[in-house]
């Protein structure tokens, strides 16, 4: 029997038994009983009719179901305490709380990944950065592209109890310092900082070519970065030093068979222990033979170049930014990067992948798999810090250790270009998007089909003149775009576009940084609130000379009013000079007094 057939029997069956169980109190005589029953007979139809010619009907939604959200839409998104919100419009704004609240219809829980796209003058400081800033509800690790944020906010943060770092990449003074070394546990981390160094100091435009001097040059790296780390003093384990090791590798031309001072360290560390991973790459690296070698060293040389400029291997002599510590208390951490020069930017990309490493490591192995303190990471001017290997995975997993990031881009092309393959990823994991305006044609494609397609009806006219006009009007339904492309790219300067996952778009107001509790604790508001760094002592012949600690009491003939102007005014040259003259002096004291004994 056809399951058409059957149903229906089952169907009859059933509002049979109904109809026999009703009461109806008539009188079963002539017509009255043929009217009950063509009255059930047409119940029946109604109800069989409605059952089986049911269809899938949206209505009005045919084309497409976007439309532009309202304050129901984003309300279980707010949390109720104002300052632990992440502000993105003047309208709307998402909770901190990874604790929201979770119904049938929609778990109101979003990651705090945010992706901000605007162009040049389109407000990303001022209408996103700066408001963020001064919710202080995390610790922040912000890049600074000018400078001026650290000037306009530093005293704000300063008066709320964070503790301040500065990694200064523009004029590298008063500043903390910051060296790789200090965040390598194994192996797997020299890999990984050493292909960001090469990564990050190759040409981005390079095309084709053979990549076999890269890779030469990443054994030898990682060979001297191990070896560092197993056999030096934790003092010397620095990038100049890495530089120093390259240059103990120079070979003289048409000298075969020379070995090298730096061939002498690894034979040396081969006799202690020949599978050591320091020795292995070092072998792979002097596979290239002589002639080659000669042109990877030239070659490593050049890249490496920077930390022979004195402000950066000071920069990177020892570190005190203590990237590990960051989520424990609340801090704020400034990376000034010049948006003119790009030239030490490098350092940047290497800081940030450690930084991630090593959050996600004291999450779960000291916090039991989340930070004590939310630490949100507002990359202002994405592009310019360089690729940070990885990154799209990075992202994804770091969401549940209180770690978050705020991508801040002029358009999507940069993400394109930097991260070709995974662009796409980057955005994906991130659940908020706001759209601040901007002129690059691909953005306004991206946003649109972002947005998605409404259903609108079209209405056409037809006029017929004449002794027999006539006039006709229908309507027809059809899909368009919420926003096309050329309307996003019309985009009023007070206007933004908010995405959140799972929720239709805002087409909102920026946000409104006068209306917030702190603006007037902004240094560019009010000149109080100007922040100034304090500058490093700097160092003079008094502490050391040629490495070497010296006492005061060294020069035993000086008063102490003596002793404070030479400590400000003498340079190391002119302190040497005074010190030998004083050995001198004491030395002959000591003779004389030697033969006035005898």
């Amino acid at each position: 029997m056809p399951d058409s057939v059957s149903n229906f029997l089952n169907t009859f069956d059933t509002l049979t038994g109904e109809v026999s169980a009703m009461q109806f109190h008539f009188s079963i005589v002539g017509s009255s009983y043929f009217a009950s029953i063509i009255g059930i007979a047409l119940y029946l139809m109604i109800v069989l009719y409605h059952k089986y010619s049911k269809k899938n009907m949206r209505t009005d939604e045919e084309y497409g179901s976007a439309r532009w959200g309202t304050s129901k839409d984003i309300a279980p998104f707010i949390d109720k305490k104002k300052f632990f919100n992440i502000l993105l419009t003047e309208t709307e704004r998402l909770s901190l709380s990874g604790r929201m609240k979770i119904t049938k219809a929609d778990n109101f829980n979003r990651n705090k990944n945010v992706i901000v796209v605007g162009g040049a003058g389109s407000g990303k400081t001022r209408f996103f950065v700066k408001p963020n800033l001064m919710q202080m509800h995390s610790s922040y690790v912000v890049s600074d592209s000018k400078g001026l944020l650290l000037s306009e906010t530093g005293k704000l943060f300063e008066e709320e109890g964070y503790e301040i770092k500065i990694f200064d990449l523009i004029s590298r003074k008063n500043c903390n310092h910051y060296n790789p070394f200090n965040y390598i546990r194994n192996e797997d981390d020299i890999l990984k900082i050493v292909n960001n160094l090469i990564k990050n100091t190759t040409n981005p435009n390079k095309k084709g070519g053979d990549d076999f001097w890269e890779k030469a040059e990443t054994a030898l790296l990682m060979a001297i970065f191990s070896y560092l780390l197993q056999e030096v003093v934790e003092e010397d384990q620095t990038l100049s030093s890495v530089v120093e090791l390259v240059r103990l590798a120079d070979i003289p031309e048409d000298v075969p068979g020379y070995v090298s001072p730096l061939d002498i360290l690894f034979q040396e560390l081969e006799e202690k222990d020949p599978q050591n991973f320091a020795v292995l790459q070092y072998k792979i690296f002097k596979l290239s033979g002589d002639k080659t070698t000669k042109s990877i060293l030239v070659s490593l040389g050049v890249r490496l170049a920077p930390f022979d400029i004195p402000s950066i291997k000071e920069l990177v002599s020892k570190d005190t930014l203590e990237l590990d510590t960051i989520g424990d208390k609340k801090t704020i951490l400034y990376i000034l990067l010049s948006d003119t020069d790009t030239s030490f930017n490098f350092l940047a990309s290497m800081m940030y992948q450690q930084l991630f490493d090593m959050l996600v490591h004291r999450a779960d192995n000291y916090y039991k798999g989340r930070l004590p303190v939310h630490v949100r990471c507002i990359l202002d001017e994405f592009a310019n810090i360089g690729q940070i290997p990885d990154f799209e995975k990075v992202i994804s997993v770091i969401r549940s250790r209180e770690i978050s990031t705020n991508v801040i881009l002029q358009n999507i092309s940069q993400l394109k270009t930097l991260y070709k393959d995974t662009w796409e990823t980057i955005i994906g994991t991130s659940d908020t998007f706001l759209y601040l305006g901007g002129m690059e044609q691909s953005t306004h494609e991206y946003i649109s089909k972002l947005l998605g397609k409404e259903t609108i009806e079209q209405r056409n006219i037809s006029v017929t003149k004449g002794a027999n006009g006539s006039y006709n009007e229908n309507f027809q339904k059809l899909g368009r775009n919420l926003m096309e492309p050329d309307e996003v790219a019309s985009l009023k300067g007070q206007e933004c576009i908010l995405k959140i996952r799972g929720v239709h778009p805002f087409l909102s107001k920026k946000y409104n940084i006068e209306k917030h509790k702190n603006y007037k604790r902004l240094g560019d508001v009010n000149k109080e609130y100007w922040y100034s760094r304090e500058e490093e002592p700097e160092t003079t012949g008094l502490e050391s000379i040629e490495g070497e600690d010296f006492d005061l009491s060294q020069l035993q003939g000086l008063p102490e009013e003596e002793l404070a102007r030479l400590n400000e005014e003498l340079n190391v040259e002119e302190f040497e000079a005074l010190l030998e003259e004083e050995f001198e002096a004491v030395e002959t004291e000591e003779n004389n007094s030697a033969e006035r004994n005898e």
